[in-house]
């Protein structure tokens, strides 16, 4: 057999496996980012602004990357998170069911206790491989201790942290508030555009994940979800998911 033959039985060999990759690449869900005509949301921690938009994806635990075998059910853990955006920000509204809400922990080190996580890939395209890079962003949004006794000693308010790209975790605003609700908490919070490095315009693609993360006896992460319905590989371009600006019907 020469070595055109072999090359071409190799070729064929393979081409079941790259289907199957295609495949499982086009089933992976996409998130709906529809246009927020004015007024926009207020960011105050209250969804009623939100009721009409579509695009919610609800987080359940089949959506656990880490810790499943410490989870209680969806009373311990699970929500629902929307998006929408403007030509000035991109907005979310996180609804997190917990029965036990523990935040110890601030600024850098918000990650051990309870928070959420969204990942932002400006550049993103079906082809995107490989580790974050400067153009990629994570960003920790904290709903604090919910205590509102006015003592600053005590009370620990909502916050954001820029883990990626550390060159401007310094300097930027995001816009957050917080509420309680009675099974868990409520996470509002608008993110510049021109902070993100994007245009946003509707019919633009971008990529993202969004996660859960739950600390109940021990301030450290204990569970961790992600939108991405295949098993955990760390936080990867590959990884993320389509994210769509689209109208203000979702389309």
């Amino acid at each position: 057999m020469n070595i055109c033959s072999k090359l071409l039985i190799a070729s064929l060999l393979a081409l079941p496996l790259l289907c199957q990759a295609e495949e499982a690449k086009a089933k992976m869900p996409a998130i709906i980012c529809p246009l927020k005509t004015d007024p926009p949301p207020s960011i105050d921690g209250n969804p009623k602004e939100w009721q009409a938009l579509p695009g919610v994806v609800e987080i359940t635990g089949e959506m656990i990357k880490k810790g499943k075998e410490k989870w209680k059910g969806d009373a311990d853990l699970s929500g629902a998170v929307q998006f929408c955006w403007d030509s000035n920000y991109l907005y979310v509204l996180a609804q997190v069911t917990d029965d036990k809400i523990l935040v110890t922990k601030t600024g850098v080190d918000m990650w051990r206790t309870d928070h959420v996580e969204l990942d932002i890939d400006p550049f993103w395209t079906p082809e995107s491989s490989g580790i974050f890079g400067k153009q990629q962003f994570i960003i920790g949004l904290s709903p604090g201790n919910l205590k509102k006794t006015g003592d600053p000693m005590q009370d620990i308010e909502p916050e954001f942290y820029i883990y990626y790209p550390q060159e401007i975790s310094q300097g930027q605003e995001i816009d957050i508030a917080a509420s309680r609700t009675e099974g868990g908490y409520i996470i509002e919070a608008r993110i510049p555009w021109k902070m993100l490095g994007i245009k946003p315009e509707q019919g633009k693609t971008i990529g993202a994940d969004f996660h859960l993360s739950d600390s109940d006896d021990a301030a450290d992460q204990e569970k961790y979800t992600s939108l991405n319905p295949e098993p955990w590989a760390g936080r990867k371009r590959e990884r993320m998911l389509p994210f769509m600006l689209t109208g203000p019907l979702g389309k």
